[in-house]
């Protein structure tokens, strides 16, 4: 009893300290933008909250397929797969050609690249610009890949802002299987979708562990909204050694414990008694997950990682308010 008091105290605390830092962090910060930060930190790292708005039935057929992505999802499987102790879903894949379509869209345009607070410090410290991180016209992608690397940079993060209806992105995204997963699973007809494409380069450096936290690179949740799940999409064969996703299996069904400032080692030892597994695959490959499950994508070794990731969700999501690269779609 004395010891789930002190725990309830600690994650009001941290309630407390993290709207503050929100408060802080914008100058427009609205009363309902608030009350909706307190509302998720505090209810919706609770299993019980979090699982209460899920899906309960399916709507539709339990079984779509697309004929330009030739991607066929079983909806009933990787509904229970999300909600299971394993918290993902996984054995599906998508055409060759359309990845590499993908690629080349992210790749070839300095717009999509995302300028966050790492890579604008690397591009400062070594004097160059944005459009040096683009695939030239005449450069094959392993060119490109192999440039890049011995520019020094370990990530860098693209995003399309402005999704043209006849990329092949927003027929990705806009797809019937994809879509009817999203309205099945988040109960919901109104869906709002994150895209974004990673390339996680090996560097012989020893990388900051804050940088690794900007990367994604360390145990961490997502929080994105009450009701999310997340996509992720291999580009580029991944193996345990080359940027495997990294789950702690089972660690979505369980009351938040304040993980913040733990580094690896003490989050694996506080959930040892959790499975810990990696995913990997070929390129094409495509799971689902529920990333308030703790997860990683791992350090690459040898060899790049292409990932592309795509989050659906619904209401409201203060991480994204900023964010252009959000695809609104009502069912």
């Amino acid at each position: 009893m004395f010891k789930s008091i002190v725990t309830e105290l600690r994650l009001i605390k941290g309630v407390f300290l993290k709207s503050n830092k929100f408060l802080k962090s914008r100058e427009d910060v609205s009363f309902k933008n608030l009350y909706n930060f307190i509302i998720l930190r505090y209810f919706y790292i609770r299993p019980f909250f979090r699982f209460l708005v899920k899906g309960k039935k399916i709507s539709g057929p339990k079984k779509i397929t697309d004929d330009y992505l030739q991607l066929n999802l079983d909806i009933e499987t990787i509904l229970n797969d999300l909600k299971s102790n394993a918290g993902y879903s996984k054995g599906y894949n998508i055409n060759q050609n359309v990845i590499d379509q993908i690629i080349d869209h992210y790749t070839s345009d300095k717009k999509n690249i995302e300028t966050d607070t790492q890579l604008k410090n690397f591009l400062n410290d070594n004097n160059l610009k944005t459009e040096n991180l683009i695939k030239k016209n005449d450069e094959d992608f392993e060119t490109y890949i192999q440039r890049i690397i011995e520019m020094g940079t370990h990530q860098i993060r693209f995003a399309d802002k402005d999704l043209d209806q006849n990329s092949v992105m927003s027929k990705l995204i806009r797809s019937e299987p994809l879509i009817k997963l999203a309205q099945n699973y988040l109960n919901s007809k109104n869906i709002s979708i994150i895209n974004e494409m990673v390339i996680s380069l090996p560097t012989k450096k020893n990388i900051k562990i804050d940088v690794l936290k900007q990367s994604s690179q360390t145990f961490h949740r997502d929080l994105v909204s009450k009701n999310f799940f997340k996509a992720f999409v291999f580009l580029s064969d991944i193996n345990n050694n080359d940027g495997s996703h990294v789950y702690l299996e089972g660690s979505h069904k369980k009351n938040f414990n304040d993980e913040t400032n733990k580094n690896d080692l003490s989050i694996e030892a506080l959930y040892k008694d959790y499975k810990k597994k990696e995913i990997s695959g070929k390129k094409g490959d495509l799971f689902f997950g529920d990333t308030f499950c703790l997860h990683k994508g791992s350090n690459p070794k040898n060899n790049y990682r292409l990932l592309l990731i795509l989050t659906f969700f619904t209401g409201t999501s203060l991480q994204t308010q900023n964010k252009k690269n959000i695809t609104q779609i009502n069912i």
